[in-house]
């Protein structure tokens, strides 16, 4: 190869996809209807009335209600922490169908979370 040709790469990287992550105000504005998203919220009901196809309550970092519904399509073990991360789509009622979920533990700082929440919205690229 003669050292004076360039070789031109791509370098381009796929962009990836960011899922938005909400507390209650934003899930509630209405602008994220039947898009995926996630949210941390502190399980309000027991857990052992809780099962696929459940519809559960919620309290998002902002300490504002939201009502999550398990999706009996999706694995579902039950929650065994207080604090679960929920990923799914917004329905048209301001409801979330999970379609997974994380748990977080039983001692999380969720006005903390809610803080990065709203630093969160101003860089959605990257979080």
């Amino acid at each position: 190869m003669d050292d004076g040709m360039l070789v031109e790469q791509n370098m381009e990287q796929p962009e990836s996809v960011c899922i938005p992550r909400l507390n209650g105000q934003l899930l509630q504005s209405g602008n994220f209807q039947n898009q995926e998203i996630c949210i941390v919220g502190k399980c309000l009901q027991n857990n052992s009335n809780i099962s696929p196809s459940s519809k559960v309550e919620f309290e998002a970092p902002d300490g504002i209600k939201f009502v999550v519904v398990v999706n009996p399509q999706a694995p579902f073990d039950g929650y065994n922490t207080t604090y679960i991360e929920i990923r799914g789509v917004v329905q048209t009622d301001g409801s979330v169908l999970q379609t997974a979920y994380q748990e977080w533990g039983n001692d999380f700082k969720m006005s903390t979370w809610n803080i990065f929440v709203q630093l969160a919205q101003n860089f959605p690229k990257v979080f």
